[in-house]
């Protein structure tokens, strides 16, 4: 008898010890996936998160970069924890409803579980309130930021100023992303200690949109509640139905603002029912329309040059994304296209986080391409990625012969309903972008090494007179020169020997970051031949907020404007701090395109 409960007592631990090797086994192929994400991987999952939690993404960043830089795991591998916070949103013990091993391990969900404690001192009703509470509004997450740092009296601006943490954010949104925001009054805040739960501030004369994702009618999401989802018959009303995680549902409305939340009322098609339900709780499946207000994507709403193969009238629209640097010169006068300097430590100006084993933003010369990454649908079609020597004289001739085939099978699974499917493919054709991705992702932001990329193989970029070898020491004179990747050397080096993107005051070049708007036009007119109007200013009095394009950029985006890339926009928002898209800078080349062939 002892023998068998032995025995038995034996196979039991083995198969106990088993499972665990299978859970630790798990762990670490999961720890090796995130420990291997770039810092560019880690912004593209912080966008989605915020644009699944109704976040303004500049918001999400900021509070990332300050809490870590963005780190999940130190330089030896092992997760980032400073002062028992943990990871990229530096997540405190206090917050026991979240997997502590996940919180550790995992990089979306340390950045989900950041996402939502701000949510819930957004939602918190103890939480003040600034103007009428839009989570689309910068300056309204005011009360909301200071929170997330504890609600604590020391971040009373009438003590601190605006070395607050709150403060400090808005400071960082600024300075780092490009983004303004302007200052709440601090007079309505109480002299010393917290304000109190029913303190209700009027919001700034000018306030700044946060970019959240709006949902059109006919678009489709899916229901992101941790089990059920409640559908309620009314914002904030009582319970209609309930669907299960995944559910798919049908936007039935435009949204509506209540207690701090967008609300939409949704379509069941299984049953046919239908409800409200808070975004918050609703992830996209296939949006149509994310906002009709983006200056560069609506170039598709009324185009200039007839394109037969969609509806010239049917609205579309990219969501506004967030923003990116911008300095003026020493001098005072405007400084070079991108350049931008940091005007604060965020790391030293947060109070969660030390200064030693961080890694820079962009990443490091370490990091390998990955064949599902962003860059991968941007390689050549050739094997080795770079653009063959013997390029044809006549590149207005070219583009004629391959604009024949246009539609000829250069298909993306993301672009097939898409407003722009012909603009990209188009440039397919053109061998302006890769096929060698099943998907574009259109909405994704650009960065600075693939709009090079796509302008060399676009304009066919010279060499500046210079050796093979001269050419590519152009990148070497930038302290991260090394970090621009293979597939992108080439254009990377061309673009920097004919100063069509210039390094930055601390000495880099940073490829891997995003460019704003106003950047990329800026990028796309010297590509162009530097073919700007210095002394016309029509830019800032076309466009709805043209007052707000730098001085070094209004030259570029007028040399753009007299092209006739915006004809069809009445006055349109530019919103030139925001990052550029993908499909944007698509749309811009497609029409450059297009007005080539008609002369």
């Amino acid at each position: 008898m002892k023998e068998r409960l032995w025995k038995t007592g034996m196979r039991r631990c083995f198969a106990g010890l088993l499972v665990l090797v299978m859970v630790l086994s798990s762990l670490v192929t999961a720890v090796a996936s995130d420990v291997t994400m770039t810092q560019e991987d880690i912004e593209t999952v912080i966008e989605e998160v915020a644009r699944r939690k109704n976040i303004p993404p500049v918001i999400l960043k900021a509070i990332a970069w300050k809490e870590s830089r963005k780190t999940q795991f130190t330089s030896a591998g092992a997760p980032f924890v400073s002062r028992g916070n943990r990871g990229i949103m530096q997540i405190n013990q206090i917050h026991t409803g979240f997997d502590a091993e996940m919180i550790l391990y995992d990089v979306e969900y340390n950045i989900e579980a950041g996402a939502d404690i701000l949510l819930s001192k957004w939602l918190d009703p103890r939480t003040p309130v600034v103007g009428d509470r839009d989570p689309n509004v910068l300056e309204h997450w005011y009360f909301a930021l200071w929170a997330y740092n504890g609600w604590l009296s020391r971040n009373n601006p009438n003590l601190h100023g605006e070395n607050t943490y709150q403060d400090g954010l808005y400071n960082l949104i600024h300075t780092r992303y490009g983004q303004e925001v302007s200052m709440v009054d601090w007079s309505y805040i109480p002299a010393s200690g917290l304000p109190p739960a029913d303190l209700h501030l009027p919001e700034p004369a000018v306030t700044h949109e946060g970019g959240i994702l709006f949902f059109q009618p006919e678009d489709r999401a899916l229901a992101d509640a941790r089990q059920e989802l409640y559908v309620l018959d009314g914002p904030g009303g009582d319970v209609r139905f309930t669907v299960t995680r995944g559910t798919e549902l049908v936007i039935a409305g435009e949204a509506q603002l209540a207690d701090g939340l967008y609300w939409y009322r949704v379509n069941h098609p299984a049953s046919g029912q239908i409800g409200w339900v808070a975004a918050i709780y609703l992830k996209p499946a296939f949006v149509h329309e994310e906002a009709a207000d983006d200056a560069l994507w609506s170039l598709l709403l009324e185009p200039a040059i007839p394109e037969p193969l969609h509806d010239e009238n049917d609205p579309h629209g990219e969501a506004e994304a967030d923003h990116a640097e911008h300095v003026e010169g020493e001098d005072g006068e405007a400084a070079l296209d991108i350049q931008a300097v940091e005007a604060v430590d965020p790391v030293q100006s947060s109070e969660n986080v030390p200064s030693e084993n961080v890694p820079p933003e962009n990443g490091t010369s370490e990091e390998q391409d990955d064949p599902d990454t962003i860059e991968a649908a941007l390689m050549s079609l050739t094997e080795s990625g770079e653009i063959a020597a013997d390029q044809p004289a006549d590149l207005k001739e070219e583009r004629q012969e391959k604009a024949e085939v246009s539609d000829s099978g250069f298909h993306f699974i993301d672009m097939k309903d898409h407003p722009a499917r012909e603009a990209v493919e188009t440039l397919a054709a053109l061998g302006v972008v890769s096929t060698s991705s099943a998907e574009f992702r259109p909405h994704q932001t650009i960065s600075r090494q693939e709009i090079a990329l796509m302008l060399h193989r676009f304009f066919r970029l010279g060499d500046a007179g210079l050796s093979q070898e001269a050419l590519y020491q152009q990148l070497s004179a930038y302290q991260d020169g090394a970090t621009v990747d293979a597939w992108a050397q080439d254009a990377m080096a061309r673009a920097a020997a004919l100063r069509i993107v210039t390094g930055y005051p601390d000495g880099t070049i940073r490829p891997h970051e995003a460019a704003t708007r106003e950047q990329g036009v800026v990028m796309v007119v010297k590509a162009m031949e530097d073919q700007v109007l210095p002394d016309q200013r029509c830019a800032s009095d076309y466009f709805e907020d043209g007052k707000s394009i730098h001085a070094w950029a209004l030259p570029s985006v007028n040399t753009l404007l007299k092209s006739g890339i915006f004809e069809g926009l009445d006055h349109t928002a530019f919103h030139p701090q925001q990052e550029m898209t993908r499909v944007e800078l698509a749309v811009v080349l497609y029409r450059l395109h297009q007005a080539t062939l008609e002369e």
